[in-house]
């Protein structure tokens, strides 16, 4: 199972090139304040999820625990729990020596090209828990390849069961192949397309089982990223790829921002009545908590 050839495309970032010729894989985290506890809670329990439970045990700890950890604060108890709590504040090495405390798990971290892990706990544990840091305070997870190698292919099988079995696709394997191996110049959507024939080809899409005959007729029967989670010979970063995605619609205003990211131009829910919400945009917002001007939609006004 590890001795395939094409686990992920080539990385070009001169930390990932070094790491590849040393045997191991960064995987690239969501680039803001969660990534600490992302890339620990992936590897502590297998999944991303989780990062905001473990990053109340972390504070949660302290405080239990203050006169561990009092004199290598900067600020206050108080200070630092407040800034804590917030889901998108960075996290370092303080909250790394937490965690190793309570999970009983050492951290290597690389740090520079060319140098080897640095054990920044030194504990003593069994589990270890390898991280690489970059810009100042982000942290992605790095796993031995044949790790990778090994979740590629479990991965493809999860995706397997969804499309084909779920699904009921058919002739998942040939559209696999031919989206991602044919040297055929893929399929390239006509820029003056009409509405109406996009809406077509949608149609098809979700009405036609086979997509081999999807294929033939033009039409990629589902993304590009899927047929990647479906090669076992591919390993995609599923859950940066959900932050991208995420990040991209916040620009674009297709997403609904949360109540910490609002901001001028983009697209909210208001409630007006115990019942009912409202579809809305920001138009103007007043400094440190102030009146926010907001146009509804659907009563046509603001």
């Amino acid at each position: 199972m590890t001795n395939r050839s094409k686990m992920w495309l080539k990385p070009t970032d001169q930390m990932d090139l070094w790491l590849e010729t040393q045997g191991y894989y960064r995987k690239h985290t969501a680039r803001d304040g969660t990534s600490l506890f992302r890339a620990v809670a992936e590897q502590l329990g297998l999944t991303q999820h989780f990062h905001l439970e473990l990053r109340r045990q972390c504070v949660d700890y302290v405080l239990l625990f203050e006169d561990l950890f009092k004199d290598k604060l900067t600020c206050s108890l108080k200070e630092y729990e407040d800034r804590m709590r917030i889901p998108n504040e960075w996290g370092g090495e303080f909250e790394l020596d937490v965690i190793s405390r309570i999970y009983k798990c050492d951290f290597l971290i690389f740090q520079e090209v060319g140098q080897p892990a640095e054990d920044i706990t030194g504990r003593g544990y069994d589990e270890k828990i390898m991280l690489c840091v970059s810009q100042e305070r982000h942290y992605d997870s790095v796993y031995t390849k044949e790790h990778i190698s090994d979740t590629a292919f479990c991965q493809s099988l999860v995706y397997e069961q969804l499309y084909k079995r779920a699904f009921n696709l058919i002739e998942v394997d040939f559209a696999v192949k031919k989206m991602l191996h044919d040297k055929a110049p893929r399929y390239q959507r006509d820029p003056c397309m009409s509405i109406s024939g996009m809406a077509l080809r949608l149609e098809m899409r979700d009405t036609c089982l086979n997509v081999k005959e999807l294929l033939l007729l033009g039409v990629t029967p589902f993304p590009y990223k899927v047929a990647k989670s479906l090669d076992p010979e591919i390993y995609r970063n599923v859950e940066y790829d959900t932050w991208n995605d995420y990040r991209k619609g916040l620009r674009y205003g297709s997403r609904f921002w949360t109540s910490n990211e609002l901001c001028v131009g983009v697209k909210c829910l208001v409630k007006l009545e115990d019942d009912k919400n409202f579809h809305g945009f920001i138009q103007e917002m007043e400094p440190d908590k102030g009146p926010v001007l907001v146009f509804i939609e659907e009563l046509g006004e603001k």
